[in-house]
């Protein structure tokens, strides 16, 4: 026994005067060696640890060889920093995702408007169908409904909002045959905070619009119109409550739900007119009338879209991303209509007085809405420890309705021929937007990364014959806190 201890001593002070023989060589002292043995140790114990103290240069870039064993969302241009409570490293990453890169920068989306032709004011407005007298189509019909897609990510992010979009002729009036369109500018101004570890956000947005008016006025005597302007409107608020899903090394998904809150303001019309107008554009009827009417149409339809959102990267650089949402109106509008007034034809029709007080319900339309993104980071960088980037954005955005939903439809009479030579013509006011459309607007842009902060500009255009706009122009500033 005490030969084998000797044996063992023997054998041990042989190895450690080799083993310095051979760090001497080196120009390495053996207490150097296992002074560097031991702080690679502690390092390797605590390598998840990085002091708070080093701020910006806790981010650094993320080689592909480092990537293959992260997710999707620490697979990112750069890592988060680490935090520490008093003076007690914390060996777990914080999830605060507001620190991490977009590595699938937010979406440009398109406006959350109805699949209604602004030209088409039966589709998407109100107009008396049968008289050529005044119409106008308005976002209280058509529009002022949410879109996941806008300014959107699958991951919940600590972070604030503001969008600025350009709907170049969005909104049409036509009095007596003369047709004008303005155009639409929105703001949104939101906020979105995470809980849960990052798990959950919870998000606000608030519109506020230049549009038409929703206090319009048509006068027509003789040869003068008169016709609202442009306003400054609230829109539909919108609370939006997102969580993430899955979280894989090249793909990560999320769902959402959002309430879209009836906030704007109600739509009144006022028509007045004592003047000759068309009756009937086919045949060429025209007429004198007497004729006023006084509408109201309230914003009281809350809406309600669960939704979906992914995001895939094969590719350090290429990325697609994506929204699927269905948007449900939870309840019906009131409208009323005061109709009171003389038509006299100047061809064989009889003349018709009309004086009635109407009511009914506008129920909007059930809508499905697929948003599809693709991405090309073009330059990935790093300055003065800040992280950067540049992103090319190409969307397709498709919307289309998946029920009827419910016109205000109430006829006011009919003009008839006493001789039975000509057709009969109903009267009818029709307000809502209750027809089958399929949308599709292309968007392209692009997203700077700032690390902190990401700065959109994009430009979306329709291509298919339901339309909304002629073109619309997108910017959007993302600041992570």
């Amino acid at each position: 026994m005490v030969l084998s201890l000797r044996a063992l001593v023997a054998t041990t002070t042989i190895l450690a005067v080799f083993a310095g023989h051979a760090t001497a060589q080196q120009g390495v002292s053996t207490n150097q060696f296992l002074a560097a043995t031991q702080t690679a140790l502690r390092e390797e114990a605590s390598e998840d640890s990085i002091d708070a103290t080093s701020d910006l240069s806790d981010y650094y870039l993320v080689n592909d060889v480092a990537a293959e064993s992260q997710s999707f969302i620490q697979d990112a241009f750069v890592e988060p920093t680490q935090a520490r409570s008093g003076n007690q490293r914390n060996t777990t990453r914080t999830a605060s995702r507001s620190r991490r890169s977009a590595r699938t920068p937010y979406m440009i989306g398109d406006s959350p408007l109805d699949g209604e032709c602004p030209h088409s004011m039966q589709a998407g407005g109100f107009a008396i169908d049968g008289l050529d007298i005044a119409s106008v189509n308005h976002p209280l019909f058509t529009g002022n409904r949410f879109n996941a897609a806008e300014a959107g990510s699958f991951l919940p992010t600590d972070r604030f909002i503001f969008t600025y979009r350009h709907l170049h002729n969005a909104s049409s009036t036509n009095i007596l045959g003369n047709l004008d369109t303005v155009d639409i500018e929105r703001f949104i101004v939101g906020l979105e905070k995470t809980a849960l570890d990052g798990m959950v956000s919870a998000e606000i947005r608030i519109p506020l619009l230049l549009q038409l008016d929703s206090d319009q006025l048509f006068f027509a005597n003789g040869t003068s119109q008169v016709t609202g302007d442009r306003s400054g409107e609230l829109g539909n608020i919108s609370v939006n409550f997102k969580a993430l899903l899955a979280n894989r090394r090249k793909f990560a998904m999320g769902a959402g739900l959002a309430v879209n809150i009836p906030t704007a303001e109600d739509f009144t019309l006022e028509q007045d007119f004592d003047t000759p107008f068309v009756i009937d554009p086919v045949n060429g009827v025209n007429g004198t009338a007497d004729f006023g009417m006084f509408g109201q149409f309230q914003n009281d339809t809350v809406g309600l879209i669960p939704y979906l959102a992914w995001a895939f990267r094969p590719t350090p650089r290429f990325f697609q991303q994506g929204f699927f949402q269905i948007d449900v109106p939870l309840n019906s509008s009131d409208a009323s209509l005061d109709v009171d007034g003389n038509i006299v034809p100047d061809t064989d029709y009889d003349s018709l007085v009309v004086s009635n007080t109407l009511s009914g319900e506008i129920q909007r339309q059930t809508l499905l809405r697929l948003n599809l993104g693709f991405g090309y980071w073009l330059k990935q960088d790093r300055k003065q420890g800040v992280p950067t980037g540049l992103a090319a954005l190409f969307e397709v955005h498709y919307t289309t309705n998946l029920d009827d939903g419910e016109n205000f439809n109430t006829p006011l009479g009919t003009l008839t021929d006493a001789s039975t030579t000509l057709p009969d013509i109903p009267l009818t006011a029709i307000a809502g937007g209750n027809r089958d459309f399929d949308v599709v607007n292309l968007s392209s842009g692009f997203a700077l990364d700032l690390g902190g902060c990401v700065i959109t500009n994009g430009v979306i255009v329709p291509i298919s014959d339901d339309r909304q706009f002629d073109f619309e122009y997108n910017l959007q500033v993302n600041k992570r806190f």
